[in-house]
């Protein structure tokens, strides 16, 4: 059973647990909120690594202050003290994908060893990417970017060799790096341009704006350690990616990924490292 905090002790309590704690800031005079209430609780008995707690924000008003929640319902993510996300809003689908990201094996032991192109502090975010909100122009039908994501199929450009790949994620991320998995030289991309938060993008609108940044790939960048590092302070809130592949290592007209992965951290959590480093960015 879900249980409502009633007061700052009390939530001070669970969210210092070393178990993950999920909290629902609600209003009784909230719409939204009694519309997901079901759906929260019923979220209990599918994460038993986790704990699930109520906040009343006209009830516990200095621990809804102490957590900045000015809308309803909003849900946070604790542990150990730490804030580790948050969402605004009655999604369900969404509220169960932050649950999933951060409750899911939790308690399982040891973690399996990052990727070798993972840097500390980061880690693979492919999975924030919004399947239903993903395109690529200029796919064939049955090699297109959702089964690449989905590790169905690779993907592979259809008249010429471009490539134009809309990506939106779940929630606010920073971007670290992106890994570039190819199926061989010749086909591999070498020059992509990224844009950030542009929605939309098509081929007709590259010329007209200023990319976020331009990646002139090499060989290396396709070692099976290797990532391609981004510019991190201009990557430090995306919620949409365009990615446009200009052209390939062969010159031909047919372009080809077998893979694809974000490297980063949700827009909630900050790695200090990254800062000292941003510091000297200009």
């Amino acid at each position: 059973m879900v249980k409502q905090i009633k007061s700052g002790q009390e939530f001070a309590q669970a969210i210092n647990s070393p178990q993950v704690t999920v909290i629902d800031f609600f209003a009784t005079w909230c719409g939204p909120c009694k519309m997901i209430s079901p759906f929260f609780a019923a979220l209990e008995p599918k994460f038993k690594n986790a704990q699930f707690i109520k906040v009343d924000v006209d009830e516990v008003r200095d621990v809804a202050q102490q957590c900045g929640i000015s809308a309803m319902p909003t849900f946070q993510v604790y542990r150990a003290g730490k804030k580790l996300g948050e969402m605004r809003g009655a999604n369900p689908q969404q509220l169960e994908m932050l649950v999933r990201q951060h409750a899911e094996g939790a308690n399982a032991g040891p973690a399996a060893p990052s990727a070798p192109y993972i840097p500390a502090g980061h880690k693979d975010i492919t999975d924030l990417v919004d399947q239903s909100q993903v395109d690529c122009l200029n796919q064939k039908g049955d090699h297109s970017i959702k089964g690449l994501l989905k590790g169905t199929s690779t993907l592979e450009s259809d008249v010429d060799e471009q490539l134009m790949i809309n990506v939106a994620f779940q929630q606010t991320v920073k971007l670290h790096s992106i890994k570039f998995v190819a199926a061989d030289h010749d086909t591999a991309p070498k020059t992509i341009k990224l844009f950030v938060n542009r929605v939309g993008m098509g081929f007709d609108s590259v010329d007209g704006v200023e990319p976020t940044q331009v990646l002139e790939l090499t060989e290396e960048d396709y070692a099976v350690d290797k990532a391609t590092a981004l510019r991190f302070v201009k990557f430090q809130s995306v919620n949409n990616l365009s990615i446009f592949v200009e052209d390939n290592f062969g010159g031909d007209e047919l372009t080809v990924l077998k893979g694809i992965k974000f490297i980063g951290v949700s827009g909630d959590t900050t790695n200090m490292a990254d800062l000292k480093k941003m510091g000297h960015e200009h």
